[in-house]
């Protein structure tokens, strides 16, 4: 599963679009820990595709493994993130649903963030419901008061 992940990442590093909103923040071309920096990237809930920012800045003077060493690291990223307890997290929040879990590993995120957002959304209708009864009593007793 992890190989087939790691397949999918790379595949996207290097057929994806290098026009990306998202920046990665990192120190040195040469010597950053690009392992970890893959791994917080896909823990803050980043595309793969922030990198392609850096190799166009960094240019030439990007350590050769860097590319490798960040792929391994967003994947291992994404093991912990594109989990059921996360997605539901998400949800429960209000948070936007996440799009960077590959396809094998976005079932489980998916199905937490369903069972989060439908129990979001009966609180909130409960709570609506409840804010509308206290301002239908306050209204009659409004109306009580004026006669």
């Amino acid at each position: 599963m992890k190989l087939m992940t790691i397949t999918t990442i790379i595949i996207a590093l290097l057929t994806g679009c290098s026009a990306t909103k998202e920046t990665l923040s990192y120190s040195n071309c040469t010597t950053e820990d690009w392992t970890t920096l893959g791994f917080n990237a896909a823990q803050s809930g980043k595309d793969v595709r922030t990198f392609d920012a850096v190799k166009a800045e960094c240019g030439a003077t990007l350590a050769l493994d860097a590319q490798d060493k960040f792929v391994d690291g967003y994947s291992d990223g994404l093991l912990e993130y594109c989990t059921y307890e996360l997605g539901y997290k998400h949800a429960k929040k209000g948070l936007d649903q996440s799009s960077i879990c590959p396809n094998d590993m976005a079932i489980e995120y998916k199905k937490g963030y369903v069972i989060g957002h439908r129990e979001r959304s009966e609180i909130e209708e409960y709570m609506a419901r409840q804010q509308r009864e206290m301002d239908r009593r306050k209204l009659g007793e409004r109306r009580k008061n004026e006669k």
